[in-house]
């Protein structure tokens, strides 16, 4: 696992740009920590901390962003910049405080579709890859590929493979998840990963850290 971080910025995206405040991103993450702990209140919502849950997951379905937060030593919260993945929500994707309850290497989705390194979030709804057409890892739905970052899914957050690996691998079940809307963005927004749909290793996501992955070679 990942050792959470008690100071901000190093290692605070995957696709990190360029920080000219830190300072200003960590003000602004104080900012809507705060807001979301008052505006889902009545779900139980606290930023204090869990024993032996590192990090908190806030998902701006509108902007297209899963930030990770991860605790400060110093007021035992969840509270310092760790990390921003890009993502893709829904129209029908809940908001609220939620729990992550089970996880999936692999789970089947509407379609029938799959879903590669699934993570329940609420009821039906899950962190998980860009869909696949079957449990293969060279059969990914390459058309819907590119849409990272957008308003695609049927409400569960897609992410590309090895952010919602990330997750699968370094946020133990029952860590804290919170779904909002807003829409300016509070921390940087990592680019999308992009996949060449003419090439003939398109049905690989070209993130999957998968020795066998022919985008590795």
């Amino acid at each position: 696992m990942v050792p959470a971080m008690a100071t901000a910025h190093d290692n605070a995206t995957r696709t990190a740009p360029v920080i000219e405040d830190p300072a200003v991103w960590d003000d602004n993450a104080e900012q809507v920590l705060s807001a979301l702990e008052k505006q889902f209140a009545s779900y139980g919502m606290t930023l204090t901390a869990k024993e032996g849950y590192p990090y908190l997951l806030a998902v701006n379905n509108a902007g297209g962003t899963v930030t990770v937060y991860t605790v400060d030593a110093a007021t035992g919260r969840y509270a310092v910049p760790f990390m921003a993945m890009v993502c893709s929500g829904g129209a029908d994707t809940p908001t609220g405080y939620f729990s992550t309850p089970v996880d999936y290497s692999w789970r089947l989705l509407m379609g029938p579709s799959y879903g590669q390194y699934a993570t329940r979030i609420y009821s039906s709804y899950l962190f998980h890859s860009v869909p696949y057409y079957s449990q293969h890892k060279d059969d990914v739905e390459y058309d819907e590929f590119n849409k990272l970052g957008t308003i695609a899914s049927l409400g569960c957050i897609r992410l590309a493979v090895v952010d919602v690996k990330w997750i699968y691998d370094n946020c133990p079940l029952g860590t804290t998840v919170s779904i909002y809307n807003a829409s300016s963005l509070p921390v940087p927004k990592p680019s999308a990963p992009w996949l060449d749909i003419s090439s003939p290793n398109r049905g690989w996501d070209p993130t999957d850290p998968d020795p066998a992955n022919p985008w590795n070679k």
